[in-house]
């Protein structure tokens, strides 16, 4: 079984499971089994889909090769190459995930913790193993959505490229005869209004992502509060930890994309440092509110942090400045050591 997973094999690892799992002497609990049935549920399909991208990138370089033979144009062909060698990767396939959940919904329930016997495998590791997928699975989607979406907008820039110019031509010429020119060169003018409207188009459709995986990430946190209700949950390290960058994930999705427009000024910049810069971009009501939810949502994770460490758990080193930031600005962080 394990090595028809390290095959790509899933589906006969997942006969194989079955099959164990049919078995009266065997118990999923030990042995990890019940955590490497999640896995064949996650990853199958894998070979379909394995396929399937294979296929589209054999299309998407016979395109590119019909374009490189009409227009000679071998740059725009480096350029599609590049973009597919950074496409990111992921482990599953988001269309399995209502099945792994169901599969641990049905072992939470079978196997309840035991006060008196918490050694055993029980509800308490597979609630953080079901979190855990789930909120791998959202930011997965949501960094292919990005993907997909720069690739378009990369797309549309160099179609527009190649009949822009004409177009600015003509638009500022009947700009200066109406007298409509604003600038000393009303071809530049144009282009300035014309980028303005394409950042405006590319901001709002990135806002509606970011709002949908916030959606996604903030259903996923209220049914993590109701397990963490009630104890041992309560104090759960992992469970702790998971809820935690969650709350850090949802305060970056408030950020207006706006206010990220220039993503290369906050790398390496304190955090306290990228809260101001964020302030003084901010103009709207709506934007101030944003960044508002955003230190909400930080603090949270502060306070989940400073649980694990209260009670003597380990954290990484990024983790213990951003909990000391609040206390002393010395120990304040930069987006690198949290990313």
């Amino acid at each position: 079984m394990h090595r028809c997973l390290d095959d790509g094999d899933i589906a006969r690892a997942k006969r194989a499971f079955g099959l164990l799992a049919r078995t009266k002497d065997v118990d999923i609990r030990q042995g990890g089994l019940w955590a490497v049935g999640s896995e064949i549920l996650m990853r199958e399909g894998e070979a379909e889909e394995r396929e399937r991208r294979r296929r589209q990138r054999q299309q998407q370089q016979q395109q590119q090769q019909q374009v490189e033979d009409e227009k000679e144009n071998a740059r725009a062909g480096d350029g599609n190459a590049e973009r597919e060698r950074q496409e990111p990767r992921r482990w599953g396939s988001a269309a399995n995930i209502d099945k792994v959940k169901s599969y641990f919904e049905n072992l939470i329930q079978q196997y309840p913790h035991d006060q008196h016997r918490p050694y055993l495998t029980s509800a308490l590791d597979f609630w953080p193993a079901l979190f855990g997928i789930e909120i791998y699975n959202m930011d997965a989607e949501y960094r292919q959505a990005l993907y997909r979406l720069r690739e378009r907008e990369e797309e549309e820039e160099e179609e527009e490229g190649e009949d822009g110019e004409d177009r600015d031509v003509d638009i500022a010429a009947e700009d200066m005869a109406m007298g409509m020119a604003y600038s000393d060169d009303p071809f530049e003018a144009h282009r300035r209004r014309r980028d303005e409207e394409r950042h405006g188009v590319a901001w709002a459709v990135r806002d509606e992502l970011r709002m949908e995986t916030r959606e996604v990430a903030a259903r996923i946190a209220g049914r993590m509060d109701q397990v963490m209700e009630n104890a041992p949950f309560t104090t759960h390290r992992e469970m702790l930890r998971l809820r935690a960058n969650l709350a850090l994930f949802i305060g970056d999705l408030y950020i207006p994309s706006r206010l990220l427009a220039d993503e290369d000024d906050v790398q390496g910049v304190s955090l306290n440092s990228v809260e101001d810069m964020l302030r003084s971009r901010a103009e709207l009501a709506e934007e101030h509110n944003a960044l508002a939810q955003r230190r909400e949502e930080m603090e949270r994770a502060r306070r989940l942090f400073r649980k694990i460490l209260d009670g003597g758990g380990e954290v990484d080193d990024w983790v213990q400045k951003f909990v000391l930031t609040d206390e002393d600005e010395g120990h304040d962080i930069t987006l690198d050591d949290v990313w």
